[in-house]
């Protein structure tokens, strides 16, 4: 079942006629973004809501779509600019780093116009293109979960040593982020792949249940409060210590500074 939320449910072509006669660009911007097992439809509806209240800031939206299915979410943006391709890529990727910007012609704005006409909510249709995307998020999500699990090992096997584990800094520019959900366990600040936690349950004295997919089954973890999700580049982190199996100290740059937390490794303990 795929919820929809068309966001402008009225004659878009007056708003598209004016965008070319102002003799501005086209462009055409989706989005496509995994859900956390533990993240409610409505959540991600709203984050989707907030990246399209950003694109609207910056350019001119002739029409809007966001749908939801059970594990994917979309946002399909038609919009105007007079910035060049180069120039509109980096505005729209600071809110919105994977998404795909296509410049489109007129006659292909007034084909999307006229064939997304109106849905109705909880139409029956398919997200465009989700087996395929699914497929290539699932194999990204594989591949930097093994490569944190490698270096976890050999945190494992040298760590009478204390092997620091350093960063691919030559993949710095690239976007290899993957959401983390960060929690408090035994005063420290820990992270795990959002895509390994498969639910969220109230634990006893205040305190948050995680349960968590690993090799040979679930685990529960319980932490005692549940921070934020952040995007974290995986390359990026550096191992500095092994606390105990599966434990293990990592800092990570971001846009805002850098993150030291204790990454947690479901494979491992």
């Amino acid at each position: 079942m795929v919820s929809t939320l068309k966001r402008y449910k009225f004659d878009n072509f007056p708003v598209l006629r004016a965008s070319v006669a102002r003799g501005e660009r086209l462009y055409n911007v989706r989005l496509y973004a995994d859900r956390a097992a533990f993240v409610s439809v409505q959540s991600s509806l709203s984050r989707m809501r907030v990246i399209l209240a950003f694109i609207e800031s910056k350019t001119t939206v002739i029409d809007g779509l966001i749908e939801a299915d059970e594990s994917l979410d979309y946002l399909s943006v038609l919009c105007s600019s007079p910035a060049p391709p180069p120039l509109f890529s980096r505005i729209v990727n600071r809110a919105a780093p994977r998404a795909v910007i296509e410049e489109i012609s007129v006659k292909r704005a007034e084909e999307h116009l006229a064939n997304g006409a109106v849905r109705e909510s909880g139409a029956r249709r398919t997200i465009p293109h989700s087996g395929i995307i699914q497929n290539v998020n699932e194999s990204r999500r594989i591949l930097l979960g093994l490569l944190l699990e490698y270096r976890a090992l050999l945190a494992e096997c040298e760590h009478t040593a204390v092997p620091r584990i350093t960063a691919a800094k030559h993949l710095a520019n690239a976007d290899f982020s993957i959401p983390f959900l960060l929690f408090e366990l035994e005063g420290r600040v820990c992270g795990i792949p959002a895509y390994q936690v498969i639910g969220l349950a109230q634990g006893g004295y205040d305190t948050t249940q995680l349960r968590v997919a690993t090799g040979s089954g679930e685990r529960v973890i319980t932490c005692s409060e549940v921070l934020c999700v952040k995007e974290i580049n995986v390359p990026l982190c550096e191992f500095t210590e092994r606390r105990k199996r599966g434990y293990y100290a990592v800092r990570s740059p971001l846009a805002e500074g850098e993150l030291r937390f204790t990454l947690v490794v479901p494979s491992l303990l």
